[in-house]
């Protein structure tokens, strides 16, 4: 099981990397961008509500959310418009 000290450290290492999200991205709250790194980290929804310490459901209102605000339609979508940055 995954949880939020693996999570934390794992953004961490992103971060230190020099990772940032896109411009693309500002519109996301800070935790939509949690939310989204997660699912670019390759977490199901179960495993980022752990990691996050949020519901499930929580979970899918911010992914919800997360497409609307990029117009798209799916996970893969946002995950192409995350990885081209």
């Amino acid at each position: 099981m995954l949880d939020r000290q693996a999570t934390e450290g794992w953004s961490e290492s992103r971060r230190n990397a020099g990772y940032a999200l896109p411009s693309w991205a500002e519109p996301l709250t800070p935790r939509e961008a949690e939310v989204m790194e997660a699912l670019a980290g390759g977490l199901s929804r179960p495993r980022m509500a752990k990691a996050l310490g949020i519901s499930a459901n929580t979970v899918k209102y911010h992914l919800r959310n997360i497409y609307a605000k990029l117009g798209v339609c799916s996970s893969v979508q946002a995950l192409r418009m995350y990885v081209r940055g």
